[in-house]
């Protein structure tokens, strides 16, 4: 029983982030970077500490440019490990399988992101694609070391959560 309530938790939530990778996607440029500057002034003074603070505008702009990207590819490894962990919760017993369907259904998404951000004054481009799927595959490799560690710790009895 509660391998299908994993199953659905797992489920809902590859849902709800390619929904909110879809909504970000379909937001305008001055939206998309409205909202990096907003993040980007949370995060400023943990990166200063880091970073040596550089304060003219192209330094700026590379920090907000860098930050985008480094969100696209934590929203896909998240999006790789809730989908990871669904498909090894429904293909319990083949094996690793269920790499291959996460990894095409995160590609399948990072795809129709960027075709999504085509119709917005927004740029789309393959790099960003394989930024993406890079992030998504990070997450479906973090779902299958879970699995793995869960399927070690039980002696070696289990495929995957029940």
């Amino acid at each position: 029983m509660a391998k299908k309530y994993l199953a659905v938790l797992f489920a809902c939530l590859t849902v709800l982030m390619t929904g909110y990778i879809f909504s970000n996607s379909a937001k305008d440029a001055e939206a998309s970077h409205a909202q990096s500057d907003a993040v980007l002034e949370i995060v400023k003074p943990i990166l200063s500490q880091v970073i040596p603070d550089k304060t003219d505008t192209d330094s700026q702009k590379d920090l907000a440019y860098y930050l985008r990207k480094a969100a696209h590819f934590a929203e896909f490894a998240a999006l790789g490990f809730c989908a990871g962990i669904f498909a090894a919760v429904i293909s319990a017993g083949k094996k690793k399988s269920f790499f291959a369907a996460a990894a095409l259904y995160c590609l399948g998404v990072a795809c129709c992101d960027e075709i999504i951000q085509s119709f917005t004054d927004r740029t789309s481009s393959v790099k960003d694609v394989v930024l993406d799927f890079s992030g998504a595959m990070f997450g479906v490799l973090l779902a299958a070391a879970a699995v793995w560690l869960l399927h070690h710790k039980r002696g070696g009895n289990a495929q995957c959560p029940n």
